[in-house]
């Protein structure tokens, strides 16, 4: 589960899934030394203010509720890629805003009766009150161009475990999204990164729309299903087209497996996937084996995997086309000499 310090604003609006949470940290609070002078019936003396402050989490998830950003996305009436205004989501009193934990001097650590609040305690009631007091909150945003207004809601969650076999207590807060409106899959942008022509030609650009679209909502297991078709694309293309070349009848190539398949295809296929045989066993795990978190974290590289492949059958696709024209072009320069 990520945490909320590893999350940008543009994951929390449109791509955290629907009943997925990030994690608040409440326990790693910075400290700071500050050297001060004091002016008393004329004489000068120095000293050192020790201050503890709410953790980074915590920090980022009060600038996340209390104040407005910039996020960028598509928009599901303009269809096109924009930028939108987000609202703050509630405000908040300047107590809970506050940073501070506690604050004490030099020399209220030789005083024996001297009170100095453990940060832990202060952290803890910090976040107890946050929830109590802000439940749910929605964050609004427009479009600057089509002036549409859309929705993400949130809810947060104070969590508190006693660790076995010790006195310490572990906490933290769950930034949840309960709601969108309307789907994440309305948001999402979908970067053909310049190979559209093969998505088309290879007819797999629906497979790879929709397994960018399920990851974004969450279903990965379902998102390594169009990963799948997509490779199993590619190597059933490159054999239909070659296969008098290959000298491999249907037959005999639906009895291959496919690393198999992939190793007699060498020659016909992006150096990428042939160099890693592997992905196709991975995106096959992804469906029968791994778990929906395994395969959330392993998304992003069978997805750049994919990507890989793509771009280079996008250049071997120019690289035919150049060269065929080019023969044409010689053929045709060479008549018109003689």
């Amino acid at each position: 589960m990520k945490k909320i310090t590893e999350c940008t604003d543009d994951y929390l609006m449109l791509e955290l899934p629907i009943n997925k949470a990030v994690i608040v940290d409440l326990i790693h609070q910075p400290e700071e030394t500050i050297e001060r002078t004091e002016y008393d019936d004329g004489y000068e003396y120095e000293y050192n203010e020790y201050v503890t402050k709410v953790s980074l989490g915590y920090q980022r998830l009060l600038d996340f509720i209390n104040t407005k950003c910039v996020i960028h996305g598509n928009c599901p009436t303009c269809k096109v890629p924009t930028f939108y205004n987000v609202k703050c989501g509630c405000e908040l009193d300047k107590q809970i805003l506050s940073p501070i934990l506690r604050t004490y001097r030099d020399e209220q650590i030789d005083i024996e009766d001297c009170y100095i609040p453990d940060p832990d305690n202060e952290m803890r009631n910090k976040a107890e009150n946050l929830v109590k007091k802000v439940k749910f909150f929605d964050k609004k945003f427009f479009c600057p161009k089509c002036g549409e207004i859309y929705q993400a809601s949130f809810a947060l969650e104070y969590h508190e475990n006693l660790e076995k076999d010790s006195d310490k207590y572990e906490a933290e807060i769950a930034l949840i999204k309960i709601g969108q409106y309307p789907s994440l899959q309305e948001f999402a942008i979908v970067n053909y990164k310049g190979f559209n022509k093969v998505l088309d030609a290879l007819m797999i650009k629906e497979d790879y729309r929709n397994a960018i679209r399920n990851h974004i909502n969450g279903d990965n297991i379902a998102a390594y299903v169009y990963l799948r078709r997509i490779v199993e694309k590619i190597i059933i293309e490159a054999f239909r087209k070659n296969k008098v070349e290959l000298q491999i009848s249907d037959e005999e190539f639906e009895k291959l497996r496919t690393k198999e398949r992939i190793s007699r295809l060498q020659s016909y296929l992006p150096e990428f996937l042939f160099d890693n045989k592997e992905i196709y066993s991975v995106v096959s795990a992804g469906i029968h084996t791994l778990s929906e978190q395994q395969c959330e974290e392993y998304y992003d590289t069978i997805k750049n995997a994919i990507d890989i492949i793509l771009h280079q059958e996008e250049a071997r696709r120019k690289e035919k086309e150049m060269t065929k024209k080019t023969k044409q072009d010689i053929q045709m320069t060479v008549g018109e000499i003689k």
